[in-house]
């Protein structure tokens, strides 16, 4: 059972689907001292849940560099290209050419073989 203040708490922080624009800024502004946050550190410092900060990521326009399999967030702006493309890079262009397989498996089973 909740507690009171618990229960304030649960009312005060975002959840998914109340993402905004500004929050995108404030995620911006809580990393632009260059640190690697995890989500729950992210989540915990600006009292959200953690899919709302994945959900502010995705509302920052490519400015807030995340994929999976890397354990944190940071500013894009920050990172080298050369950091870029051995982290970032390659981890997204593994998940487009798992998910470009996944599509053209469920194609064939959906159309049978047949050219789409």
């Amino acid at each position: 059972m909740q507690t009171e203040q618990q229960t304030e708490l649960t009312l005060f922080r975002k959840t998914k689907g109340q993402v905004e624009a500004r929050d995108a800024e404030q995620l911006l502004k809580l990393l632009s001292d260059g640190m690697l946050r995890t989500r729950k550190q992210i989540a915990n410092s600006l009292s959200w849940d953690e899919r709302a900060v994945r959900d502010a990521a995705e509302h920052s326009a490519g400015q807030i560099a995340r994929a999976p399999g890397i354990p944190g967030y940071t500013l894009t702006r920050l990172l080298t290209v050369e950091k870029w493309q051995a982290t970032y890079g390659n981890a997204l262009r593994s998940v487009i050419r798992k998910l470009e397989a996944q599509l053209q498996q469920q194609q064939r089973v959906v159309y049978g073989n047949k050219p789409t």
